[in-house]
This record gives structure tokens, sequence and C-alpha cells, in this order.
């Protein structure tokens, strides 16, 4: 495969250069309890449909946890300019909760990433990135972006809340994304 292909589909989506990286697909959590978002916390002009985004396994309350919006059409899912909106908000950890009104309902996709600088811009090196990201649906990433079939979810008319788990690549672990670190034993070497 050639790395440098992979370009387009993270520059469209997230403002970036190639990645190259291997994910895993999580069982899709129930969202955290918490209020609904008041009709002034949502994004956008109110419309009969709301999509309440929540972002767990955030590490840090630090950056801007970003969250771009694709339609149900595959020539447009992470391709530059594809995209219905971009929109940030405050990180916060261990969950952010990101509030939009939709035009109608219908098949959507979401890419995130938590810009941890507030750059506006994912970061990354040659083949890997530097923050952390995730997908609706929470695809399975092998080397490859999701299409957006995998990506893509039902929104009906009133509230709609899907759960994006972020994913790290560097983490403290080093290769893929990585897991959550149990704290470390107070009492010692045994």
């Amino acid at each position: 495969m050639n790395v440098h292909r992979l370009a387009p589909w993270i520059a469209g989506a997230l403002g970036v250069a190639p990645l190259v990286w291997q994910g895993r697909a999580e069982a899709q959590a129930p969202p955290p309890a918490s209020p609904t978002p008041a009709k002034t916390a949502c994004r956008g002009e109110p419309s009969g449909v709301r999509l309440r985004i929540v972002v767990d396994a955030v590490r840090e309350t630090r950056g801007l946890m970003t969250a771009t919006l694709y339609p149900d059409d595959p020539t447009r899912f992470l391709k530059p300019k594809g995209e219905i909106a971009v929109w940030r908000t405050e990180a916060t950890a261990p969950t952010t909760i990101l509030c939009t009104w939709l035009p109608a309902p219908g098949r959507y996709a979401v890419a995130i990433y938590d810009d941890l600088n507030s750059n506006h811009r994912f970061d990354h090196t040659l083949f890997a990135p530097r923050e952390p990201y995730g997908f609706s649906n929470n695809p399975h990433l092998f080397f490859a972006p999701p299409s957006a079939r995998a990506a893509s979810f039902e929104v009906g008319p009133g509230d709609t809340t899907v759960v994006i788990h972020l994913s790290y690549w560097f983490g403290d672990s080093g290769g893929g994304p990585s897991q959550p670190h149990p704290e470390p034993s107070q009492s010692g070497p045994q």
C-alpha cells in the first residue's frame, strides 16, 4: 500500500497528511448519564433533528474536540470540502459531549479528533497521528480509512445520540491505538 495515497481521506476529514494505523472495534457502550444539552448548547440552526455526540476515552481536559459531519454520500466522505459542518468545543475528560442540529433525518457520518494544542490542525508525523481520533460506529481500522458505509448511522426525527471512542496511536505502549492503562500499584514491587 502506498502510504501517500492515504493523504486525501484524512486531509479532507481532519486537515491532515498521511496516516497509517491499525485500529480495533469496540462495543458501543450506552452514553453516560447526563442531562440532554439545552437547545442553546447545540451548534447550528434549531430544527426537529438533533445529534448528540458522546466522545469517551478522553484522557485529559485539554484542547479542542473537533467534529466533522458528513452526509450519506461516499463521494464526499473524508474528502476536502465534503463535510456538512466542522465545529469545536473544549475537551473534557473522561467524556466530551458535542451537539448539533441537523438539516433533516437521514444517514450521516462523523470524524472526531482532540486538537490537543488548539491549533485547528490534526497534528501527525509522516505515518501516525499525534492527536487522538475516532469515527462514528467505531469501525475497525487496519492501514486504511473507514468506508462511508462503516462510519454512517441513521438519524431520525428528534434526538439521536452516538458514542465515539477516541483512539490513541501515540500512547506510551507504542504501536497501534493504546488501551486504557490501569493505575500503578501504590504498594510497590512484591
